[in-house]
Order: C-alpha cells, then structure tokens, then sequence
C-alpha cells in the first residue's frame, strides 16, 4: 500500500559497535533521528520522493534502502520502502528490556534534503548474490535469538546466487 517514498532510512542498533563510532560511518548529515528505545531510526529526506508503486520502483528503492544500511552498519532486514518504524511519542514495549522504553525525536531538519545522485554518491553498489561484504553465507547450527528472520533471508539470498528456483528455496 506504499507508494511513495520520502525519505531513506535505517534502523541502527550499535550491537556490535559504539553509537560514536557508528555515527561517524554516515555518508551524509541525517534529516531526523529518532531515539528508538533500543537504538536509533535515521532518515534523509528526499528532494522528490520515490515512486514505489510499481515493481521496478519498489526494487530501485529497497536496493537503495539497503545500501545505506550496509554503508553505516544499520539493519538489513529493515531495509524495505513500506517499513514502518517507531514513531515519537510512542513506546517500545520490547520484552527483553523490561519497562518500556520512550521513542524520542533526537533532531529534525526539514530543510536537510537530498537528491538521489547525492545518496547514490555516497554508497557502493549493492552486492550480486549474497553478502559479499561477509564473504560466503553459512547456514549456522543454530539461530540466535531475534536473528531468524535475517539468516533465513541471507540463506535464501545464497541459495538463489548458486541458481537455485524460488520454488526450491
């Protein structure tokens, strides 16, 4: 039901490195931070949105939306134009955090507004067949909690770069 996108997007949690440190991988100056709760929701406003209307259009923004996921280190799995992310004012009721936890807006600039050549300037190419920034997908012997729908993607992803039919997947 999405049909346009106005801004790009990334769900970053810092699990695996210091907010510090992963604020200094974004390519350009966000428009909106978002206090997720558990993390942070970065955006950049777009110039012109983009039309995710039509196939081509959904595909040329998720390519895009993973991009810049992959360039800061942010969460591949929200890296879809009709994600929904929390919104200010709201709560994450997460279990794993006990009492939940406000969603507070960090920074807004409205003016802050980007066109696609300077996103696209900023980011590298999205890998053909898999992971290519992790090298081969294995599928672990076991999930890690909250990972089954990420490792599930990526196997799937690995599967269809040996040629294997969506069907088989």
């Amino acid at each position: 039901n999405c049909l346009v996108l106005g801004a790009l997007f990334c769900d970053v949690d810092f699990k695996d490195t210091l907010e510090s440190e992963g604020r200094a991988r974004w390519p350009l100056p966000p428009s909106a931070i978002v206090r997720s709760g558990g993390g942070l929701h970065v955006y950049w406003l777009l110039q012109r949105p983009l039309d995710v209307s039509t196939d081509t259009g959904r595909a040329n923004s998720k390519e895009r939306l993973r991009r810049l996921a992959r360039a800061i280190g942010a969460d591949l799995t929200a890296a879809e134009p009709a994600r929904i992310l929390r919104l200010p004012g709201t709560f994450n009721y997460k279990p794993e955090y006990g009492e939940a936890r406000p969603v507070v807006l960090e920074a807004l600039n409205p003016q802050r507004r980007y066109s696609l050549d300077d996103v696209d300037a900023c980011l590298r190419p999205e890998p053909v067949g898999g992971d290519a920034d992790t090298g081969p997908f294995v599928l672990p012997e076991r999930i890690a909690e909250g990972q089954r729908n990420n490792t599930l993607y990526r196997y799937g992803r690995s599967l269809k770069a040996k040629g294997w039919k969506a069907g088989d997947i």
